[in-house]
């Protein structure tokens, strides 16, 4: 999923992906590129969105050329506010017809505290990819999109920003992680 004009796939089904960078560095316009490629290939997407409001998911989707039909026939949009139970009926694996192939959820440390988990504790952050709503998503093939912010310092090696918070945030991944820089 989520290919390149070139047709190379960057990210995995059933498996957990980071996208990471500072504010306004793109992180959910690329997640919502992704999204857009899924529904336009017939397939459905879930976003988990624990920082924004529905209108801003759906105006961008349409600057990103879906239709309103497209976007209500192939997204499921969940703003959790208490923590997810593996019991919650309306997440299925499908949205009508289609197939659920992406699940995006913005941000990790807003998702983790909605389930009472410290995203500074590994133990934590392992519990949540392991037993929490990405281990039900990946479970179910879908390929995952975790958005995150980057930490405000540079670490020793040369300027590279790590997730805020545990170590665990990457290398608790089963699929790839990416940074994203702002560029003027």
């Amino acid at each position: 999923l989520f290919k390149r004009n070139d047709g190379a796939a960057l990210i995995y089904p059933g498996r957990t992906h980071l996208f990471l960078g500072e504010t306004e560095s793109l992180k959910t316009w690329a997640a919502l590129v992704a999204i857009a490629q899924e529904i336009r290939a017939g397939n459905a997407c879930v976003l988990f969105d624990f920082e924004d409001a529905p209108v801003i998911a759906v105006e961008r989707l349409t600057q990103l050329g879906l239709t309103s039909t497209e976007i209500a026939d192939g997204l499921l949009y969940v703003q959790p506010s208490t923590p997810w139970e593996p019991s919650d009926i309306y997440l299925g694996r499908k949205r009508g017809s289609r197939k659920i192939t992406l699940a995006v959820i913005d941000s990790m440390t807003e998702a983790m505290s909605n389930e009472h988990l410290d995203p500074d504790k590994g133990t934590d952050v392992a519990w949540f990819y392991q037993k929490g709503l990405p281990a039900w998503l990946v479970a179910g093939g879908m390929a995952l999109i975790i958005i995150d912010h980057v930490t405000k310092s540079k670490d020793r090696s040369g300027g590279r920003k790590w997730a805020i918070g545990s170590e665990r945030k990457i290398s608790g991944l089963t699929g790839a992680a990416f940074a994203f820089e702002v560029s003027k």
